[in-house]
């Protein structure tokens, strides 16, 4: 079902935009389970995460897979085995950015991580509205940029 999802949306040649716009929906949505299903085990995984993305902040290919890597471990967290196969709408525009985020700046990635670090933290004190305000603004920074 993944494959078949992904190769329409490759096939359709939406355009990072129409990616981020599924993005907020998706993990906006997923939030209040993220919330209230994430493990010790999930948010040690997610901070390790977020350590490999800002010890990478030089390499930009890699720091980027570190913060797809953290998406995909969120949208996991919530216990839907339907929206982890609309994960794969993330790893593709994940993707499809690579030859955008290959010369972003240090301090994108290090600003990505400190957004990172706060949003876990809103997770774990269970405030769904600091961590929506969080993953908005960490989403729509990257299109942003990208877009500069």
């Amino acid at each position: 079902m993944t494959y078949n999802i992904l190769e329409q949306l490759k096939l359709a040649g939406f355009d990072e935009l129409e990616f981020n716009e599924a993005r907020l929906m998706i993990e906006l949505s997923v939030r209040p389970f993220v919330i209230q299903r994430l493990t010790p085990a999930a948010q040690a995984q997610m901070r390790n995460l977020v350590c490999g993305i800002r010890a990478n902040a030089d390499n930009p290919l890699k720091a980027d897979a570190f913060l797809m890597d953290f998406y995909l471990l969120m949208l996991n967290c919530c216990g839907n085995r339907v929206i982890e196969v609309f994960a794969g709408v993330v790893r593709t525009y994940f993707q499809s950015t690579k030859h955008l985020v290959k010369d972003m700046p240090k301090e994108f990635f290090e600003e990505r991580a400190t957004l990172l670090e706060i949003l876990l933290a809103a997770l774990n004190r269970k405030d769904p509205a600091e961590a929506t305000e969080l993953l908005k603004q960490v989403i729509t920074a990257k299109t942003s940029a990208l877009n500069e």
